[in-house]
């Protein structure tokens, strides 16, 4: 056992395809380096945690998994910062959840089973793709991993994160209810890209993934913003599905970012988004550990 650990896990921007087919519910998200902060550490006294409810029930199911005694979560001081924005599709409640399991089998010097991972945080809440440290087609409410690329995102990305939130929960259980036959199209190609390990089809197929989203969780100027895609230098242009945010994946060598700022800001004239920018990161997270 540790005597103590410090996990940092990333944000995401959106997704870069997500979407449900008949029982296949599936999605793709990078990350970005914006960090939330999970702290373990043995304390010679008992304390009282204060964690939010579903990172506890979480933290329970995992030292049920690991056969641990519950007595000694007593003696375990857990913090927890997290800057990510919540209701905004940026992943904060993955961070959290995968954060705490990979804090919690580091502190108690367990092997790391990504897999087991994706299914005990899956069981508390749909979960992100970013619980596997390579760009991955996941399922979130179970957290089966279709395909993954053995190579990532090596860009920048402006996000644009409107002032609303958006309860993505919720908002999830009235997209699941949509048919739309364009999603069978979306997921076939997903698994395509997937499967060939194409990077460049996959960035494609954000396009065709945010268009179909726009039916039904659109987003202001999105048309105006995805024409940004025609210019040199410019990647990809994706959106958080059960969210609110917009992100648009660039090469710096290629285009400035100030040049593709200047170009948002004559779009969104009214300002109603706040423009944040970022690199794009492994979703592997940073790990601090004492013994």
């Amino acid at each position: 056992m540790k005597s103590y650990v410090k996990v940092n896990f990333p944000a995401s921007c959106g997704e870069l395809v997500q979407g449900v087919w008949e029982s296949e519910i599936f999605l793709s998200s990078y990350a970005i380096n914006l960090y939330n902060e999970i702290e373990i550490y043995q304390s010679d006294y008992p304390v009282k945690n204060c964690i939010p409810l579903k990172t506890k029930y979480l933290i329970l199911d995992c030292m049920k998994s690991l056969g641990r005694n519950f007595i000694e979560l007593s003696k375990i001081k857990i913090n927890i910062k997290n800057p990510i924005p919540y209701e905004k599709g940026m992943g904060s409640s993955t961070a959290d959840l995968a954060g705490m399991l990979y804090a919690l089998y580091t502190f108690f010097e367990e092997d790391i089973n990504l897999s087991n991972f994706a299914q005990l945080a899956s069981n508390i809440e749909p979960t992100d793709s970013l619980i596997y440290p390579s760009l991955s087609l996941m399922n979130p409410d179970t957290g089966f991993l279709y395909a993954k690329l053995d190579n990532n995102l090596n860009d920048s990305v402006i996000c644009l994160e409107l002032a609303d939130k958006l309860n993505t929960i919720a908002y999830r259980k009235i997209l699941l209810g949509y048919k739309d036959n364009a999603y069978k199209n979306l997921f076939q190609e997903s698994i395509q890209a997937f499967t060939n390990h194409s990077l460049e089809h996959l960035l494609d197929l954000t396009s065709q993934s945010a268009k179909i989203n726009q039916k039904y969780n659109p987003k202001p100027y999105y048309k105006e913003i995805a024409d940004l895609i025609n210019i040199s230098g410019v990647k990809a242009i994706n959106i958080s599905h059960t969210g609110t945010v917009v992100g648009i994946v660039y090469s710096e060598n290629i285009i400035s970012t100030d040049e593709i700022i200047a170009r948002i800001q004559q779009i969104d004239k009214k300002k109603i988004y706040q423009i944040r920018t970022h690199q794009i990161v492994s979703s592997e997270p940073k790990i601090e550990t004492r013994n």
